[in-house]
């Protein structure tokens, strides 16, 4: 009872044998043939097993009979690829809770009999709970098993299924490749389950400076090792060459966030390490309306304070007491229900990625799926140098579809790992500023009127005393391991013999050495004693103006030339720009020995016409010798090329000469006869 019979016909052929005086068994075989007679030995007839037991000289004829009229139901829970999973998932089969471990029997020896082969058995299974780093199934998934007689066997007739999403919509086809049903022979239904795993990438790139675009630093995405299951990341060709700034730029990082799993999610907390260098742009005042109206912000400060208060928060112990910097920012823009997702349901989600489509990233369709958030943050480093800063962010919390936490296959949001792919970074290099300045006389005159005849050129046109710049050490690293930032500028110091009321007219000559093109706003020359100040057109028209005891002329003439910044040759070779501006002196009646003046830059500013720091210099930073010790000023200093105290000043000497009458004696006749020889 219970059991179907087998309707089959089983021979058994046995052979014997003469053993010495015994007659034992030889062999024995058999066949399996069904009700008309065809050979079944090798398909239904596996339920037959014929076999001779030697030792006790029996042979033994087994016949397995199925159960008459029950099946089983059976849950398979796999991973994305498609092998049986051992971690433990939760499901509910018709509210009954099953807790699955790979495979499980959810519905055992269900049996079919007179008073239910009418009646429609109906299954509804729902995933509660998934494994680790695994998302589980929203929706439901409903098998309808239907039963018949079979002569006066109970047998399954039919089984259907079909899969909802959480709103009831019939998803059967879109979901097929994740969820299958199988039914075998022996009365077994399984229904197998596909999870996927959780798996979101975090992208960080500088995407513009002072509200200029930066060119696109993605510059490529290849899915082909994600898609087919041997790396959990795609392959990401990000420029991170070091973006140029300066001293107060605002640069804007943009943050993506891919999804790389099997599973629709968010990134509900993304956070951003502040580096010293760089500072987050905000303001005590919350009201929109008394920012937008604050005349001391430009507009961009004002459009980067508005944005970075609305998307970004940070705690008092995220702030240095010492500095009042704030050091540790967070986001959760992207999380379930905030951002976009005020206003539109579903804005934030990342969609699953999908390996059956190729990369794609258009508007509305993106594979894999991505949702971005910015930050601006202002470049505040003093330092001078070409010096390059590393800012960090990191996706710190994932949640699934429905706002639960969730794992990251190949990440750990609870701890920040550089090279994870939930973290990433981008750098900035410090542009550096750096002018130098040259000084060298280019005519000598008797009165304020220059002869062309009184410049001292050479015979191409140029003057005979202005440097020749030997860059080739530029940029460079020197013996003591830091970088060289100036040129070298050959030219001699040697003074220049004047008369006394002579007019002496100095060229100041400003180069541009670093990356930052902008303009020696205010130059300064200290004049010793016995030179003075020629208060005429020639002088004003470049804007010099002397102080109350006549020793400094100050000019901004070249606030409005623009210096170019250094470029490199198609050789490597550094070309500097410059730009320059005379003065016009002249030598007192009581003038003496060497006279020795000495210019310097003291106000610089940028391309934005902001003030900026050099480099190199320090704005007013030459010490001026005493009268006394100034005619000698660098005399110990030898060479073609002799420096400033820094590269933003220099200085230049003439040497009056003494009264010097020189008497010749010649013969011009002799008796009446003239020499003109």
């Amino acid at each position: 009872d219970g059991y179907s019979k087998f309707d089959g016909t089983i021979t058994v052929t046995v052979s014997k044998k003469l053993d010495g005086n015994t007659y034992k068994v030889n062999n024995v075989t058999y066949k399996v043939t069904d009700a008309q007679n065809q050979d079944i030995t090798t398909t239904v007839g596996q339920n037959v097993n014929v076999h001779f037991e030697e030792n006790s000289g029996t042979i033994y004829v087994e016949v397995k009979n199925n159960k008459n009229g029950q099946y089983d139901l059976v849950l398979v829970k796999q991973d994305e690829n498609g092998e049986q999973l051992d971690s433990t998932a939760t499901f509910t089969v018709n509210d009954e809770t099953k807790q699955v471990t790979g495979r499980l029997a959810v519905a055992d020896d269900v049996q079919i009999t007179s008073d239910n082969v009418n009646k429609t058995d109906e299954y509804t299974i729902k995933e509660t709970a998934a494994p680790d780093g695994y998302g589980k199934f929203d929706g439901s998934i409903i098998v309808t098993v239907s039963k018949k007689l079979d002569g006066n066997v109970y047998k399954l007739q039919g089984v259907n299924y079909k899969i909802l999403d959480a709103n009831g919509n019939d998803i059967t086809s879109s979901k097929s490749e994740d969820i299958k049903m199988t039914v075998e022979s022996n009365n077994v239904i399984t229904v197998y389950v596909k999870n996927y795993q959780f798996d979101l990438k975090l992208v960080k790139r500088i995407t513009e400076v002072n509200g200029e675009k930066v060119p696109e630093r993605i510059e490529g995405v290849d899915i082909t090792n994600l898609a087919n299951g041997t790396k959990t990341t795609a392959e990401y060709n990000l420029n991170k060459e070091p973006v140029s700034v300066k001293k107060g730029d605002i640069v804007k990082y943009t943050l993506r966030v891919y999804n790389e799993g099997g599973i629709d999610g968010y990134a509900s907390e993304i956070s951003e390490d502040i580096p010293e260098g760089l500072e987050f742009i905000w303001s005590e005042e919350t009201d929109s309306s008394v920012i937008e109206a604050d005349t001391t912000l430009t507009e961009l400060e004002k459009d980067a304070i508005l944005y970075n208060q609305l998307v970004w928060k940070f705690d008092a112990g995220d702030i240095d007491e010492e500095t009042n910097r704030v050091e540790l920012i967070k986001t959760d823009y992207l999380a379930k229900g905030k951002g976009a997702e005020a206003t539109t349901d579903g804005a934030n989600l990342i969609k699953a990625f999908d390996k059956t489509k190729g990369y794609v990233d258009v508007i509305n369709n993106k594979n894999p799926d991505y949702k971005e958030v910015s930050v601006y943050l202002r470049v505040v480093s003093e330092n001078k140098t070409s010096t390059i800063i590393r800012n960090e962010a990191a996706i710190t919390e994932d949640t699934d579809s429905e706002g639960n936490p969730i794992k990251d296959r190949d990440s750990d949001t609870e701890k920040w790992v550089k090279y994870e792919d939930d973290e990433d970074y981008d750098n900035v290099i410090l542009e550096s500023f750096d002018l130098a300045l040259r000084k060298f006389i280019i005519a000598v005159s008797g009165d304020e009127t220059i002869d062309e005849t009184e410049y001292m050129r050479n015979e191409d046109g140029t003057y005979t005393r202005a440097p020749i710049v030997d860059t080739s050490k530029l940029n460079t690293e020197g013996e003591d391991g830091e970088t060289i930032t100036t040129a070298i500028y050959n030219h001699t110091k040697e003074p220049v013999e004047v008369l006394r009321k002579d007019y002496v007219v100095y060229m100041l000559r400003v180069y541009n050495e670093g990356e930052i093109d902008g303009y020696a706003s205010e130059i300064k020359d200290h004049l010793p004693p016995y030179l003075e100040y020629v208060d005429n057109e020639y002088n004003r028209q470049y804007g010099w103006e002397v102080s109350e005891d006549g020793r400094t002329v100050t000019t901004k003439y070249l606030d409005n030339h623009i210096i170019a910044k250094a470029e490199q040759n198609e050789e490597g070779e550094y070309v500097l720009s410059y730009k320059e501006v005379p003065i016009m002196c002249k030598v007192t009646e009581e003038a003496d020995d060497k006279l020795t003046n000495i210019a310097e830059i003291t106000e610089n500013k940028d391309d934005d016409r902001t003030s900026i720091d050099d480099r190199d210099s320090e704005e007013d930073n030459v010490v001026l010798p005493s009268d006394s010790e100034l005619p000698n000023y660098k005399d110990d200093e030898t060479g073609e090329y002799i420096p400033g105290q820094e590269d933003d000043d220099d200085f230049e000497k003439v040497i009056v000469k003494d009264f010097d009458l020189a008497l010749r004696k010649f013969i011009t006749a002799v008796g009446e006869n003239e020499v003109t020889t």
